[in-house]
C-alpha cells in the first residue's frame, strides 16, 4: 500500500534586533556565507560619497566574542572604510544565526530589496531635481550620486517615445538610452531599431557618428558607401536614400544576419538568401 502525505514545513524562526549601534569598522567581519560574491568599484565610490553625507540604512550584524559579523550591508562597509568613516550603524541581533538561518535571511532580504527600475530612477532624478532646485553637481555634493550617473538617466527625457517604451519593457538598457539620445529625434527610431536588431552599444554609436559619403544628413543619394575604423566599408544602394533609410536598412540587415548566424549559414550563402528574397519580393530586376 502506498501512502501519501505532505512534508512540514520547519518552524520560520524570527530575528531579533536588540539594539542599534555605531560599531567601529575596525570591529566588524564579513560574512564568509555571503551569496553576493563581486563588489562593484564605482558602484562603491558612489556609495562611499553618499555615505559621507549621511547613512539611512543601518548594516546589520551579529556579535562574535567581543567582534560582530555582517548579515548584511557588507556593501556599506566596504564602502564606510572607503570613505575613511570610523563606524557604522548597525542593527545588532539577538544572536548568531545557524548556518541555514543565514542562507534563509539572505533569500529573505535579497526578495524584500527589489531596486527602481531604469525609467523610475530617471523620474525620481527629475522629481529630485525640479522640486530641490538642485543641479547635478549640487546633487552629488549632497547624496553623493555621480553627476555622470544623474546626466545618464536624466537623457531619457530628450528620446523619443519609442525608445522610453524600450527601456520600461527592458529591452534595452539606461546607457544605450543616452547614446541614443545624443542623436537628433528624427534618427532615434532607426538607432533603436538597429539596436532591438542586436547591435552592440558601441554599433550604435558609431552608427549615430560615423561619417559617410553623403554632403549632408538631409541630402538624398543613390549610393553610400561608409568607412568603418575596423577597415570594413559598408556601401547601400538606391533610389534616392536618405540617412534614415541607411540607418533602417542596416537594422535590416542586423536582424537577418543574426537570424542567419542562428540557422548555421556563412556568409556566401547568406549574401544569396537575401539576394532570392529580394528577387522574390520584387526588389532585384
Amino acid at each position: 500500500m502506498r501512502t501519501t502525505g505532505t512534508k512540514s514545513r520547519p518552524d520560520r524562526q524570527e530575528i531579533t534586533v536588540v539594539q542599534t549601534r555605531r560599531i567601529l569598522t575596525t570591529l566588524i567581519d564579513p560574512n564568509p556565507a555571503n551569496a553576493r560574491r563581486f563588489f562593484d568599484d564605482a558602484g562603491l565610490a558612489e556609495l562611499a560619497a553618499s555615505l559621507i553625507q549621511g547613512q539611512r540604512v543601518p548594516g546589520l550584524v551579529y556579535a562574535v566574542g567581543d567582534r560582530f559579523t555582517l548579515l548584511d550591508g557588507e556593501r556599506r562597509w566596504r564602502a564606510a572604510r572607503r570613505a575613511g568613516l570610523p563606524d557604522l550603524l548597525c542593527c545588532v541581533l539577538d544572536k548568531a544565526p545557524t548556518a541555514v538561518e543565514l542562507l534563509l535571511a539572505q533569500l529573505a532580504i535579497d526578495a524584500h530589496n527589489v531596486h527602481l527600475t531604469p525609467m523610475e530612477r530617471a523620474r525620481l532624478y527629475a522629481d529630485v531635481m525640479r522640486e530641490t532646485g538642485l543641479t547635478a553637481t549640487q546633487l552629488h555634493e549632497r547624496e553623493g550620486v555621480s553627476p555622470a550617473t544623474v546626466t545618464k538617466y536624466l537623457s531619457v527625457f530628450k528620446c523619443v517615445p519609442a525608445v522610453q517604451d524600450a527601456l520600461a519593457a527592458g529591452r534595452i538598457g539606461i546607457t544605450d538610452v543616452y547614446t541614443i539620445s545624443l542623436a537628433p529625434a528624427g534618427e532615434q527610431p532607426a538607432l533603436l531599431a538597429y539596436k532591438l536588431a542586436g547591435a552592440t552599444r558601441e554599433a550604435v554609436g558609431r552608427a549615430r557618428r560615423t561619417p559617410c559619403d553623403t554632403p549632408t544628413p538631409a541630402a538624398r543619394v543613390n549610393r553610400v558607401k561608409c568607412q568603418l575604423p575596423s577597415g570594413v566599408a559598408v556601401v547601400v544602394s538606391g533610389e534616392a536614400i536618405s540617412l534614415d533609410d541607411i540607418l533602417a536598412s542596416l537594422a535590416e540587415i542586423a536582424r537577418e544576419a543574426k537570424r542567419a548566424k542562428a540557422d548555421g549559414l556563412d556568409a556566401k550563402t547568406f549574401q544569396a538568401v537575401l539576394r532570392d528574397k529580394a528577387r522574390a519580393g520584387g526588389g532585384e530586376s
